[in-house]
């Protein structure tokens, strides 16, 4: 098994499809990707650990990385989960200061990588790479402003609800019924949101019993997509859905 994953993850090491590059021609991606290292990682295999001075730059080639922080109870707090071409770390790969954040790989995966000094040449070889670093980090920065208002400002269970509302995608039925493809686990949901398994699973369980969702198999049918907007936008304690008792 272990053989035919790596021959599998070999398969296609190149740097073509990279969101960094895109702007590059085929020639310089070809040099980039012979300065680069090749790894390998299986699911939830630790890439990173906060507070290392590791100073390489990674590339997603296969698969798909989160990247976490953890609250005083060690609870796990997802800030993001970079897909197949997008890259990550190289805010330290910049300035060389200790890793902010731990990164794992969610799914196996291969990544690319650059020494801190190989990546700073390049930056400065090809202008157009500062360019998208810097649009992506605004991007970052925005994100995480919700996201830092939507864990401060927000209960639990409504932290729960606006994750399935981001996750959520129209005409899951005939009749455009909203829903979610591939229900994530409550783990999943929950490292979104900044809380626990059991907030997760007794918050959907309460959206469930009041018939705002249903679930079949892997789908999450949200079957009044308003009401579930205005349970997560409510501030609110009142109710059957969505009060604190949810959240005990």
């Amino acid at each position: 098994m272990v053989d035919a994953l790596k021959r599998t993850l070999d398969r296609g090491k190149s740097l073509k499809g990279v969101s960094l590059f895109k702007d590059l021609s085929p020639e310089a991606i070809r040099k980039i990707e012979a300065k680069c290292k090749w790894h390998r990682f299986a699911e939830n295999e630790q890439i990173f650990s906060r507070g290392s001075h590791s100073a390489e730059v990674y590339f997603i080639v296969r698969g798909t990385v989160r990247v976490v922080i953890y609250s005083g109870s060690e609870q796990e707090i997802k800030l993001a989960s970079f897909p197949e071409g997008e890259y990550f770390g190289e805010m330290a790969a910049i300035d060389e200061s200790p890793r902010s954040a731990d990164a794992f790989a969610q799914t196996d995966t291969l990544l690319a990588s650059l020494d801190h000094k190989t990546f700073v040449d390049l930056l400065i070889k090809y202008p157009q790479l500062p360019w998208q670093i810097n649009k992506r980090l605004v991007q970052m920065i925005r994100g995480l402003d919700v996201r830092v208002r939507d864990l401060t400002g927000l209960t639990p269970s409504q932290r729960v609800y606006m994750e399935l509302l981001r996750l959520a995608g129209p005409a899951v039925k005939p009749d455009g019924t909203w829903g979610i493809h591939d229900m994530p686990n409550h783990k999943e949901i929950a490292t979104w949101a900044g809380t626990t398994q059991d907030t997760v699973a007794r918050a959907i369980g309460h959206l469930a019993r009041d018939g705002v969702v249903e679930r079949h198999h892997k789908t999450l049918y949200i079957n009044d997509y308003f009401r579930l907007r205005q349970l997560a936008q409510s501030a609110e304690e009142s109710g059957t859905t969505g009060s604190r008792a949810a959240d005990a």
